[in-house]
């Protein structure tokens, strides 16, 4: 007996179907957490450099408005928004999305992604959501208490309406994120070796850092 699955909309009408993703993401998330948690110091040390990168993002800001209130049009607290919305996609990109398309070119160059193929479940479902890794999330935290701080530093206490806004836009921009990853990624069939591309993906990414109007 064949069974296909797929992940098209009408699928999700099945509810034994939905469930069985649902179950077995929550496995991924398990067996991950538990890969993470084998070696506590290394899981420590991770967290510590998130740290430290936050710090040092933030310093740079720091010394440019040393010399000025002013930079693109922006203050100094709009600018650490800014910074705090960066580390809160890289966080989550580097927690969920590049572990998964850094392992789908290995299984690309290694000639293993028949493993993943032959699997009775979709494969880009298998290939983006199988690896997490959790210490990368203290990064979006980090970038999360940046923005408290910065509308905390301003007065500022968005609406209801406007933080719905603000996570729809979010959500948007994560899928356009995970797209481009992926559209990377998938590169690795024909490039074989794609660690220069990222490096040039992210060396973009870098740029947006900082307000566009500063540069």
């Amino acid at each position: 007996m064949k069974i296909a699955f797929n992940l098209h909309p009408s699928t999700f009408n099945s509810h034994p179907f939905y469930m069985r993703y649902l179950k077995l993401i929550g496995l991924f998330v398990r067996s991950s957490l538990a890969i993470d948690l084998e070696y506590r110091a290394n899981f420590i040390g991770a967290i510590l450099m998130s740290v430290v990168d936050m710090l040092w993002g933030v310093a740079g800001i720091l010394f440019l408005f040393a010399f000025t209130d002013n930079i693109g049009g922006w203050s100094f607290n709009e600018a650490l928004i800014v910074i705090g919305l960066v580390y809160i996609s890289w966080g989550l990109n580097d927690a969920f999305l590049w572990p998964n398309t850094r392992e789908l070119g290995e299984h690309i160059r290694k000639g293993t992604m028949d493993f993943i193929l032959t699997k009775p479940i979709n494969s880009q479902l298998h290939a983006t959501f199988r690896r997490f890794k959790f210490d990368r999330l203290f990064t979006g935290v980090s970038g999360a208490g940046i923005i408290a701080y910065a509308l905390w530093q301003m007065q500022l206490s968005p609406s209801l309406s406007q933080w719905l806004l603000f996570g729809l836009l979010f959500a948007i921009s994560m899928v356009m994120m995970y797209s481009l990853v992926i559209m990377l990624a998938s590169s690795a069939f024909w490039i074989v070796n794609i660690n220069n591309l990222t490096e040039l993906f992210f060396g973009i990414l870098e740029t947006g850092r900082h307000p566009a109007s500063a540069y």
